[in-house]
């Protein structure tokens, strides 16, 4: 199974930033490596999909995504996400939470957290974001419990 953006084609301009997915238990686990363009969401789309269908039979799933290097993405690149978390809930592949992980020195965080959150919110998706892993641990471990 697939489980990094690094394997997807694209054909016309590169994708730029990486995602990587790994599953422990209930947990999907992300590492996010920005900036991320729109060509990284069109692999991204691809990825989580295969990767939610191919796990469909364990979840419901919680997810703490990790961003490193920078968080910055486009407004373009944000309205794609919205839309894949529109595609997402409406195929059942929704998530019970999920948790960012993304410190305010991050290049983009001002900017990106607050439009992701807003995205999650529109498709009532439990979501918070924290500046350390542990942090978002408990709160997503709390998640699981409701």
């Amino acid at each position: 199974m697939r489980n990094n953006t690094d394997q997807f084609e694209q054909d016309n301009f590169r994708a730029h930033g990486r995602v990587e997915m790994s599953l422990s238990g209930k947990t999907i686990h992300v590492n996010a490596r920005g900036p991320f363009n729109e060509e990284l969401t069109t692999a991204l789309a691809t990825l989580e999909a295969e990767f939610l269908t191919n796990a469909a039979s364990q979840g419901p799933f919680n997810e703490i995504v990790v961003f490193h290097e920078s968080v910055l993405a486009s407004p373009e690149v944000l309205a794609a996400h919205a839309q894949l978390l529109v595609m997402l809930k409406g195929a059942g592949l929704a998530h019970t939470a999920t948790a960012y992980v993304i410190p305010d020195d991050l290049e983009g965080a001002a900017f990106t957290g607050p439009l992701a959150a807003k995205n999650y919110a529109a498709v009532e998706w439990p979501f918070k974001i924290f500046q350390h892993l542990e942090d978002a641990e408990i709160w997503i471990n709390a998640q699981s419990k409701v």
